[in-house]
């Protein structure tokens, strides 16, 4: 590989050449330098990954029937209420805020079965609540 010098680069395989011209400014001042990316570089670049969404695939995986039934029956004693009342904006209230919860304390888990993913918290936060819902609607109390 050869640089704009002409002389014989140290590193055959640089993916970039820096043209310099030293001593030379541009109209506001300033020193400008240049710089040639190879074709090589340009093409080993990894392809976009598949856009999956996460946040459906971490409220599915780790918001169940059973984790909701757990937290169902946590709101009932905490009201001191023998079955649980959708229809009570309390009760409704402290049901998702505690799903929400029991969901971020998960986040150790699902984020390294995940690999560092990258979450929209807003989006997931609706999902949860959105789950939260449907179970309640789902199992008629």
């Amino acid at each position: 590989m050869w640089n704009v010098s002409g002389q014989r680069s140290a590193r055959a395989c640089s993916t970039t050449t820096l043209c310099k011209v030293p001593g030379w400014k541009n109209r506001f001042g300033h020193t400008a330098y240049g710089k040639v990316v190879l074709d090589e570089f340009v093409k080993q670049r990894k392809p976009a990954s598949k856009s999956v969404d996460v946040e459906l695939e971490i409220v599915d995986g780790y918001m169940t029937d059973a984790e909701l039934e757990k937290t169902v029956a946590k709101v009932c004693t905490m009201v001191n209420a023998e079955s649980f009342d959708p229809e009570s904006r309390k009760m409704m209230g402290m049901f998702t805020s505690m799903c929400w919860k029991d969901l971020l304390i998960e986040c150790p888990n699902w984020v390294k079965r995940m690999k560092n993913p990258t979450v929209d918290f807003g989006k997931l936060a609706g999902l949860c609540n959105a789950r939260a819902k449907e179970h309640v609607k789902a199992s008629g109390q």
